[in-house]
């Protein structure tokens, strides 16, 4: 009997993103849509209101996100727009841990840095729970940046499941380069917040 070759199925998760109007993230966003087509993974990258305000557009992610895994009712992958894409995304590895969310963490000297420029959600009741206390917590303390938030929710949500992503899938060269020489990036983050930020 001839043996049949089994054949892997590759799940490219949904980009899910957006940019402020009006700002050269535009031009960033545009990069991060050309990436993903290279790769022929599906996105829903969409204009946002520019608040006047860096950190208060950045607090408009938990509510997008939301928005996004209700009208796909299956997981997405959120990155920030200045983010370019190496390589195919497959999360099939992730949607078999059966976790609600999933990040990449940057080690510090005396604690670890969760990393939201990417960012996995599941279609599930604990992902919908996290994205609440962060929505609320980005609503408490506006000054606040939301990826400190995300980390703050995270930890008052202790019965949701999550993942630490590989770095390569939130790759900021600068940051990780020395002590990773060998990794070969699929996600990389252009930092576009350094030029940006004060601009907005």
């Amino acid at each position: 009997m001839a043996h049949r070759e089994r054949i892997r199925v590759v799940a490219l998760v949904r980009v899910i993103s957006f940019y402020t109007k009006d700002t050269p993230y535009v031009e960033e966003a545009l990069r991060l849509v050309g990436s993903c087509a290279n790769h022929s993974i599906p996105t829903s990258i969409l204009p946002r209101p520019n608040l006047g305000n860096w950190s208060l557009n950045c607090h408009q992610k938990p509510g997008f996100i939301r928005e996004q895994l209700h009208a796909a009712e299956e997981p997405v992958l959120w990155l920030d727009a200045d983010a370019e894409v190496m390589a195919p995304l497959d999360d099939a590895w992730i949607r078999d841990a059966g976790v609600d969310f999933a990040a990449s963490w940057r080690p510090m000297s005396s604690h670890s840095e969760l990393l939201s420029g990417t960012t996995w959600w599941n279609f599930t009741e604990g992902a919908f729970k996290l994205l609440t206390e962060w929505e609320k917590e980005c609503r408490m303390n506006p000054g606040v940046w939301d990826q400190k938030h995300l980390q703050y929710a995270l930890g008052m949500c202790p019965d949701v499941q999550d993942l630490r992503l590989p770095i390569a899938w939130t790759w900021i060269e600068d940051l990780f380069r020395c002590e990773n020489p060998d990794v070969e990036p699929i996600v990389v983050h252009h930092q576009a917040s350094r030029r940006l930020r004060k601009k907005i």
